[in-house]
């Protein structure tokens, strides 16, 4: 592809370097010169730990046909290659990386799902109203990527621009005609998808998380907007929708697209246009009748809590927007009876309740909590502990929401990372009574579990919460093997070999 062609309409200021520059041959593109490949187009990008023009002389003895630059130094045009300028390369990098491989969300239906909690849930539940409409989808995300039969696990929740774009390449040519994704506060601020057409954006809620990252409250509620202020604004599509949670105390400070339609929805709010008129929530799991202008959405869901019944009412509002009946979505919705680390009941014939949660915010942590505490039987016990290297003031929020709905709370290790777990755990527990009979502190994540399951007993429920589906720990900067799930069940058959 021509130079011209890559570049065209990502800010550049300056093209030169050599004779007609715009009509050299680029055969990839990459933020990275260690993937430098002969006929590559660099984009140097300066980041929060190291700065890509510090690489551009070994990119260009790899064989980097051109460049694309925030700073022209002195050195660059005696490299003898065609050199871009822009102000922005991390927002140049994504209109490249789309022009690159041929615009694949023009081709497709894309939604993108932004918010602190229920984006992998709504993203999956988008996917099940697809697939049962008989459409063929794909979906990226916290958990894993997949399309047309083809899965593989997620490095991070949104990928960089050029593997954003290029995945979206791939699930076009498979043959995907509707695409779900999850957006991150981190790949809005970094501006990950700022080349992704999209046709509607969902906004499931705002609550305090990776703060370390937005310093602020307000930062992080600014990244989430953009979804819909900029990106969403600037969508090629013809029809655009904004999906609000209208509950949510940001709802009203998002400034959704002019030429498209806000869909809110709300349990509260008989104005919004998708209303739950009635509902029940309880061990059974979620039945109820949902308003909207394309007529009602009858729920029977085995998924439980309130807080997936918001996560149904966006992703109904979002399936209907698109074109999907009432019928098939209330179906889809209904059938979907699991979402890896959410809320995962881990089977045992102890008359234990065992759930995996992935909640890691005091928010996502209280919804569990509150939906499981009306209906245990005996005690509830809950296994909790949080990330190294990550914001430290939702630590003792987070040990503060568990000793408040448990009977006992177990204070343990997540992943750590480069951080002292004993010192973690000391911010968690700073709010809680010295002496506290109802908390235990056990720093090894296994034996915590294990003390967890050793612990109940019959109509006991034991909520193990902050990595979910993860089935690794990060201690200092080494990925080990860890699974809640497999140790729940690993303690369980123990206990159950043993005797109650």
């Amino acid at each position: 592809m021509r130079l011209a062609d890559v570049l065209r309409n990502a800010g550049i200021e300056a093209l030169t370097g050599s004779k007609n520059p715009g009509d050299t041959e680029i055969t990839g593109i990459t933020l990275n010169s260690q993937n430098v490949e002969p006929g590559s187009l660099f984009i140097a990008i300066r980041g929060k730990v190291t700065d890509g023009h510090n690489y551009v002389a070994s990119a260009v003895k790899k064989g980097a046909a051109a460049l694309l630059l925030e700073e022209v130094s002195a050195e660059i045009p005696d490299l003898g290659i065609p050199f871009a300028k822009t102000s922005d390369s991390r927002a140049a990098a994504s209109i490249v990386a789309s022009n690159f491989h041929d615009h694949p969300s023009l081709a497709m239906k894309v939604v993108g799902v932004t918010g602190t909690n229920g984006k992998t849930t709504v993203s999956h539940m988008i996917e099940a109203g697809w697939k049962a409409d008989g459409i063929n989808t794909g979906l990226l995300g916290t958990i894993e990527n997949r399309y047309m039969g083809k899965t593989e696990p997620a490095s991070l929740t949104t990928p960089d621009p050029i593997a954003f774009m290029s995945m979206l390449r791939e699930m076009k040519n498979a043959g995907a005609t509707n695409v779900t994704l999850e957006v991150s506060s981190h790949a809005l601020d970094l501006k990950r998808v700022d080349g992704c057409h999209f046709d509607a954006a969902i906004f499931t809620n705002l609550t305090q998380d990776h703060l370390d990252y937005h310093k602020t409250l307000e930062d992080y509620f600014r990244a989430k907007e953009r979804l819909f202020s900029e990106i969403l604004e600037k969508s090629a599509k013809k029809e655009v929708f904004s999906i609000i949670n209208a509950d949510d105390p940001f709802a009203n400070r998002i400034s959704v697209p002019k030429k498209g339609q806000k869909i809110t929805f709300s349990t509260k709010k008989k104005d919004s246009v998708v209303f739950a008129e009635n509902f029940t929530l309880d061990s059974g799991g979620i039945k109820a009748k949902l308003a909207t202008p394309w007529g009602k959405v009858e729920l029977d869901s085995k998924l439980m809590g309130k807080h997936n019944l918001y996560n149904m009412m966006a992703a109904a509002g979002t399936l209907l927007s698109l074109g999907s009946s009432p019928r098939t979505t209330g179906r889809a919705l209904s059938e979907l009876r699991r979402i890896p680390g959410r809320l995962e009941r881990i089977e045992t014939a102890l008359g234990i309740d065992v759930f995996v949660d992935y909640a890691h915010t005091p928010d996502a942590l209280e919804n569990v909590l509150a939906c499981l505490k009306p209906l245990c039987a005996q005690r509830l016990i809950t296994v909790v502990g949080c990330g190294g290297d990550r914001d430290r003031g939702k630590r003792p929020l987070m040990a503060s929401v568990g000793r408040r709905y448990s009977d006992m709370l177990i204070v343990t290790s997540d992943n750590p990372r480069t951080e002292d777990p004993e010192r973690i755990i000391a911010d968690m527990t700073e709010g809680i009574e010295p002496q506290d009979p109802g908390v235990v502190v056990i720093t090894d994540r296994e034996e915590a579990i294990k003390h967890a399951v050793d612990k109940a007993g019959s109509r006991d429920t034991v909520l193990i919460a902050g990595k979910g589906h993860e089935n690794y720990q990060i201690i200092g900067t080494e990925k080990i093997h860890f699974d809640d799930r497999e140790v729940a069940e690993k303690y369980l058959e123990a206990k159950d070999r043993r005797g109650l």
